[in-house]
């Protein structure tokens, strides 16, 4: 039964009966808290963005599709002002690949600048090189409470090679940020049920030919079904086992 509207910089939140108070929100506070996790045009499948924030701050990583087809990323990073985040688009290059030993990647240069406007908790605008798009979360599986924190994974020792893992329900959606053999920036997904609450076994898909920064859309295709296996053990809500090929 409660309510709330914002004016200016006061946020106003009431219970309906039992009267009306204020709290004051600075300038520059974030007033909508963006969900972690998928978020994607739903109008133009195969390509995305994975979003966490953390206090004020957000972490986005985009997954699109280079000129000759190559499933390609960047990140953008900084803190919200208001309900607004805009960021360098960075890439990265010749840095640990699927099955390498570590090596840490050279910054690459900025595709550009993006903005993302938070409408709700759910739903933004995004402008960016490519034009202007509505995104929203993406939904590929149940409710219910995640046995694992929904975010950024890593090995601290081993930076520069990420994932990014939602769960839905009983579902799993997964993302590999690494490179290819000859230092380009490349991604593989994985999803699927995961095993009671503690392990999931897969394998990873890669995927090409979808649509560019720029371009016209352009659905992607499958172009390995099982790039190698994949399986997770989680100890905890943030540790994990990872065993890659």
């Amino acid at each position: 039964n409660q309510f709330l509207w914002l004016d200016a910089t006061t946020l106003y939140v009431g219970t309906y009966g039992r009267g009306v108070w204020k709290t004051t929100v600075a300038a520059g506070d974030s007033v909508v808290s963006p969900q972690t996790g998928w978020w994607w045009n739903a109008n133009e499948s195969g390509r995305g963005f994975f979003i966490e924030k953390q206090n004020n701050n957000i972490f986005l990583a985009g997954y699109l599709y280079a000129a000759d087809g190559r499933a390609t990323w960047f990140t953008s990073s900084g803190p919200v002002s208001g309900n607004s985040f805009t960021a360098d688009m960075l890439t990265f290059s010749n840095g640990q690949t699927l099955t390498g030993t570590y090596k840490a990647p050279a910054a690459g240069t900025s595709l550009g600048r993006l903005t993302v406007t938070f409408a709700t908790d759910s739903s933004a605008t995004l402008s960016w090189p490519g034009g202007t798009i509505p995104l929203t979360r993406f939904t590929f599986g149940g409710t219910g409470a995640s046995p694992i924190e929904n975010g950024w994974w890593w090995n601290a020792s081993e930076s520069g090679r990420g994932y990014s893992i939602e769960i839905q329900g009983n579902t799993l959606f997964m993302v590999g940020f690494m490179y290819d053999d000859v230092g380009n920036p490349l991604w593989y997904l994985s999803s699927g049920n995961i095993t009671g609450t503690t392990a999931y076994q897969s394998s990873w898909q890669q995927v090409a030919n979808g649509q560019t920064l720029t371009g016209a859309y352009k659905a992607p295709t499958v172009v390995n079904a099982n790039v190698g296996s994949i399986r997770l053990d989680f100890s905890g809500r943030t540790t994990m086992n990872l065993t890659l090929p």
